[in-house]
């Protein structure tokens, strides 16, 4: 009896020992709770300090772009003045960076030019922010200073904005004078590494382009957009900065214009002083000319017409180096006498001729949308493969 039960007590004092050892699966629940509540205790130190750091105060603020150069990338031939900035070719404009919320507003004022005063007309700009064009028309009418909302952000944030003309000079010289907006101006934007100038006429700015059924009246401001001619389309394949220094009628010898190309090229601005001469801040790796079909359309003298090729290219390579590449296109209206242009240019270096495709359906017996996109990939494709 007495052995019985002292094997009894022993087994009770077994079973108490063991249930006092801690299970693996109940000591792995213990850390787990211990870690969850690590994490929000940290979560809610963070958030606290968070809450702590002050916001950014944005102050609202007029920069005046005359004063403010330095912080913008300027596309094509543009000069500080007393007022502003101007804008006066086809595709010109400004690129900036800015930290901004709310509206941003641009003052731009419409300046008549006199060279060809029955010619003023309204001007349009194009508006692309971060990489992405606003389908609206800006309209800056002819004479008039506008105020006008180009972009708007709801939150705080950074964000690049291009302010781009449409229009060619022949309708209006611009200047850009003050943008306004809560926020503050940003660095300047980076070149890119190429840059490309277009010397050219109406086919170069993109007349008569938005016009499907080839009517007049095509020289007007609300039918033509550079933004989707072939030069500027060709700089946007090619990933380039650029300038394009255009106007319709004008020709080498003979043209539709009072001016000829050679007097218009070597102005900083023609129709706002015929004597200020260009001085470039940077040189183009391919320079295109695309001249020679009002020529052609006026029978220029062709002895003559020979011999301004070589002045204009003359011209080209004074400014820029003889080294400097050029590229002479034709055939997107007529041949603008190439045959011409080949006996002027015949054993010259660093000079190319490419034919690109030919259409006259758009206004004015001018080259369609469709045709400028394909002359602009052809171009592009051969200063890929040949020029550069």
């Amino acid at each position: 009896m007495k052995k019985f039960l002292a094997i009894i007590l022993l087994l009770c004092l077994f079973s108490t020992f063991t249930a006092c050892i801690p299970t693996g699966g109940e000591n792995e629940d213990s850390e787990k709770v211990t870690e969850t509540e690590t994490e929000t205790v940290t979560e809610k130190e963070i958030e606290k300090e968070e809450e702590t750091v002050p916001q950014e105060r944005l102050e609202r603020n007029t920069y005046a772009l005359k004063d403010n150069v330095g912080s913008l990338k300027l596309y094509g031939r543009m000069a500080a003045t007393n007022k502003g900035i101007t804008c006066d070719f086809a595709a010109s404009g400004i690129e900036f960076n800015v930290y901004a919320q709310g509206f941003v507003k641009l003052n731009v004022t419409h300046e008549l030019q006199t060279f060809e005063s029955h010619k003023n007309d309204d001007v349009y700009l194009a508006i692309i922010v971060d990489g992405v064009r606003d389908p609206r028309r800006y309209k800056v009418p002819s004479g008039k200073t506008e105020e006008m909302n180009i972009a708007y952000f709801e939150e705080a944030g950074a964000h690049t904005i291009q302010i781009l003309r449409e229009t060619e000079i022949k309708n209006g010289l611009l200047t850009l004078e003050s943008l306004t907006f809560v926020g503050r101006l940003e660095e300047k934007p980076a070149d890119e590494e190429l840059y490309v100038e277009f010397i050219g006429d109406s086919i170069t700015s993109g007349y008569g382009n938005l016009i499907t059924n080839g009517i007049n009246p095509a020289g007007d401001a609300d039918y033509k957009d550079a933004l989707q001619a072939y030069s500027y389309l060709t700089a946007k394949a090619l990933g380039a900065d650029f300038s394009l220094v255009s106007n319709s009628g004008m020709g080498l010898t003979a043209g539709y214009r009072p001016v000829k190309v050679r007097d218009f090229y070597r102005a900083e601005a023609y129709y706002r002083s015929a004597t200020k001469v260009y001085a470039p801040t940077r040189t183009p790796d391919v320079v295109v000319i695309n001249i020679g079909t009002n020529d052609q359309a006026k029978k220029a003298d062709t002895a003559t017409f020979k011999n301004d090729v070589k002045a204009l290219i003359a011209d080209v390579r004074s400014l820029y180096g003889e080294d400097v590449k050029i590229v002479w296109a034709y055939g997107m209206m007529m041949d603008g006498y190439i045959s011409h242009v080949l006996e002027a240019t015949a054993g010259m270096e660093n000079f190319y001729t490419v034919e690109l495709p030919n259409n006259r359906s758009a206004g004015g017996g001018h080259p369609n949308l469709d045709t400028h996109k394909a002359a602009s990939e052809a171009l592009a494709k051969f200063i890929k493969e040949n020029v550069l």
